[in-house]
């Protein structure tokens, strides 16, 4: 059984729900262990240092909002185009999809 998303979109909506609900745990397991968040200048690596900056950037009046424009697939990569920015995703070994760059400017 696959626990996690089970297509990008899904991987985006799942995140935006995380930071809603402010779920860190949650938000750990959509990233891949070499995932790298970045926003502005700010850049994290490693699941708990890029949950809390997560959660941290898009709380309050501040949201993150899945809001995909664009999804091109290819074989077990993902990029998604978004107002905000882009996102590199990976199929894992489990079959869920998790994020390997979030990029916001």
């Amino acid at each position: 059984m696959i626990i996690g998303a089970q297509s990008p979109e899904e991987l985006e909506f799942l995140l935006e729900d995380s930071l809603l609900l402010g779920d860190l745990q949650l938000l750990t397991r959509l990233f891949s262990d070499e995932a790298v968040l970045v926003i502005g200048e700010e850049i994290a690596k490693g699941l708990w240092d890029i949950a809390n900056l997560a959660l941290v950037t898009w709380k309050g009046d501040n949201p993150y909002i899945a809001d995909l424009r664009r999804v091109i697939q290819v074989q077990d990569l993902a990029l998604i185009f978004s107002k905000q920015g882009v996102n590199i995703m990976r199929l894992s070994y489990d079959g869920s999809w998790k994020y390997i760059v979030l990029y916001r400017s």
